[in-house]
């Protein structure tokens, strides 16, 4: 072996890359103590592979305390970066096993070495070394003082906070209270601020630091020095005060956060407003949803060009416009006049706005949008018909059952179908014109009219048309009716051709109920498609339980499969003993999901049995 430690040695000290790689490649599974040294000089190697590959060597050797504590010493290796740095990884790589080397190095003299140290400890990520850290907080060298600190704010460790707020008191060196300050604003925790740190947010070099450790891990109490910072001068600080007055109102809870919005109307709007305006900023996520909340909160129509660019913002496009919505009229009279000089996106919130706020006078800007190249924007607008009962509106709604965008089209009927409620007898005209029309969307369309007619004979002509999405809607358009007239029609449909057909009518049956709708589900329980059989279930489960169980079983014993399944979470919404006892006789089923089930539910029953006793 010493024969050929001392030639690898030789080869190490080659110029080819690779054939120093492949040399320490040779050395797995040797002696670790043998070869040792040889890894630790292919660590402080030039080329990163062959440092990689001496790392991977040594941590596959399961080294003991020793060798780890012999690895460590290379962290003195201030000539060669790359040594100490394959030391560090090393060690990490190791975790737990080198915890008790690592902690006693804590102590070492040279504070190049106990910095280095700390992060190793801080990227190993073991709260084992929070006790460790916390002591060095006190570290006589105050960039591994810094260093603890910052690894305490990683650690997710809560109960560090008041020996850190302690800390920052105690050390008056800036940058330490730097890296605690911002140690703090990662943990999230609850805590009472020592008024000497508070008072240090009168410090212009501190300020910005001292109000994110407030978002991190103060209470309410610190409100109005977050508010105050609203106003500050450097826009670094008035973006770290709202984040964290937003983080304190995000974690707080009902009652606090009245108490905080109190506070913050009770600020100088003209001051603070203008203020919060300017600190948006649509390419941070964090700023941009604190902004948008508190603009919502404050209702001040100054905020309406920044919320509307909330509302192009999938992430917080929902608080934007509930924030537009809460300006109300004054509000949405803005937004219309903005209209023509936005894009699609905000035009789909002003539309939206409008019809939320039933706003009158934005008529003439829905008319408008009716009309914009944007399916997104044609959707919208036909909601605000909708909402505003725009009968005006009705012939544009009219010719737009010939839109290209699908979704547009489902739109329209939506809003004819609310526009009825207006005048029924002008959409009943509509419904029967497009139910006599070659194009099978239409007569489809006309099938998803009738739920809100009061006249509905041209459906019966529908569930016999010769497409079957036509079928499908009118099938369904008559469950919604619910009315025993249609059984007729649906017993009809329960033999269609179209498996989606059927389903369709079994469960328009279950909506209409009645003695007449559950024989034509017991007759339908022979069809053949096993969807169509679970649709009938749940169909006549609607009608009646009892009626339920007894056609689960006539079937249970031959049930397989999906039928299977539905039927045992059908018998366990059932509960009743006799169904249980069904569900228990599949406990071994040799289908591993039917036993699976099965298990579960009579667990479930178990459990809500022994709850109730």
């Amino acid at each position: 072996m010493q024969l050929q430690t001392d030639k690898i040695h030789k080869i190490l000290l080659t110029a080819d890359e690779e054939t120093r790689r492949a040399a320490l490649h040779a050395l797995r599974g040797g002696t670790l103590a043998v070869i040792m040294p040889l890894l630790f000089a292919g660590m402080g190697d030039i080329s990163w592979r062959v440092r990689k590959e001496a790392v991977d060597i040594f941590v596959a050797a399961a080294p003991g305390r020793d060798d780890i504590a012999a690895l460590l010493e290379l962290f003195r290796s201030e000539e060669n970066a790359g040594l100490r740095n394959s030391a560090a990884e090393a060690v990490i790589r190791l975790g737990e096993l080198a915890s008790v080397p690592l902690c006693q190095l804590a102590g070492d003299a040279d504070a190049d070495v106990r910095k280095f140290v700390v992060d190793v400890m801080g990227a190993i990520g073991s709260r084992s070394f929070v006790p460790v850290l916390l002591k060095m907080l006190e570290d006589r060298d105050e960039n591994v003082a810094a260093a603890a600190a910052e690894q305490l704010g990683n650690a997710a460790d809560t109960s560090v906070v008041p020996q850190l707020l302690s800390s920052i008191v105690a050390n008056p060196s800036l940058t330490f209270r730097f890296s605690a300050f911002a140690a703090l604003s990662r943990l999230d925790a609850v805590a009472e601020v020592p008024p000497e740190v508070l008072v240090m947010s009168e410090q212009d070099i501190l300020r910005q630091s001292v109000y994110g450790c407030l978002g991190g891990i103060g209470n309410s109490n610190v409100s109005a020095i977050l508010l105050k910072g609203f106003a500050a001068r450097q826009k670094n600080c008035r973006k770290a005060a709202v984040l964290s007055w937003f983080r304190l109102y995000s974690k707080s809870n009902e009652e606090q956060r009245l108490t905080l919005v109190d506070e913050l109307k009770n600020m100088p709007v003209d001051d603070i407003v203008p203020a919060i305006i300017e600190t948006f900023d649509s390419d941070d996520a964090q700023i941009s949803e604190a902004v948008v909340v508190l603009l919502g909160i404050l209702r001040d129509v100054r905020a309406v060009p920044v919320l509307l660019r909330g509302c192009s913002s999938e992430r917080i496009s929902l608080i934007a416009l509930k924030g537009l919505i809460g300006l109300g009229g004054a509000g949405a009279r803005l937004l219309a006049g903005l209209f023509d000089s936005v894009d699609d996106k905000s035009r789909c919130a002003i539309c939206l706005v409008i019809g939320e706020l039933r706003y009158a006078d934005g008529r003439p800007v829905i008319l408008r949008a009716l009309g914009c190249l944007s399916p997104l924007v044609r959707i919208a607008a036909l909601k605000a018909v909708a909402q505003l009962g725009m009968h005006d509106a009705l012939a544009e709604v009219i010719r737009m059952l010939g839109d290209v965008d699908d979704e547009v089209r489902n739109s329209v009927v939506d809003c004819l179908a609310a526009l009825a409620a207006i005048d029924s007898n002008e959409i009943m005209a509509v419904a029967e014109r497009l139910a006599g029309s070659a194009n099978p969307e239409h007569r489809r369309e006309a099938a998803l009219l009738a739920p809100c007619l009061d006249k509905y004979a041209y459906l019966g002509k529908l569930m016999k048309d010769e497409e079957q999405g036509v079928r499908q809607a009118a099938t369904v358009s008559l469950g919604k009716i619910r009315n025993a007239g249609g059984v007729g029609m649906l017993q009809i449909a329960l033999v269609d051709e179209s498996t989606d057909v059927r389903i369709a009518a079994a469960e328009a049956l279950g909506e209409i109920g009645g003695d007449e709708a559950m024989e034509a589900l017991l007759a339908a329980f022979s069809d053949e498609d096993v969807w169509v059989k679970c649709a009938v279930l749940s169909a006549i489960g609607r009608i009646s339980e009892e009626r339920l169980f007894s056609a689960i079983c006539s079937i249970f014993n031959d049930a397989e499969g999906l039928l299977l399944i539905n039927c045992l979470q059908m018998l366990g919404r059932i509960g009743t003993s006799q169904a249980i006892e069904l569900v228990r006789s599949r406990l071994h089923d040799r289908d591993r999901d039917v036993s699976a089930l099965a298990s579960s539910i009579v667990a479930r029953e178990s459990a809500r049995q022994g709850a109730s006793n």
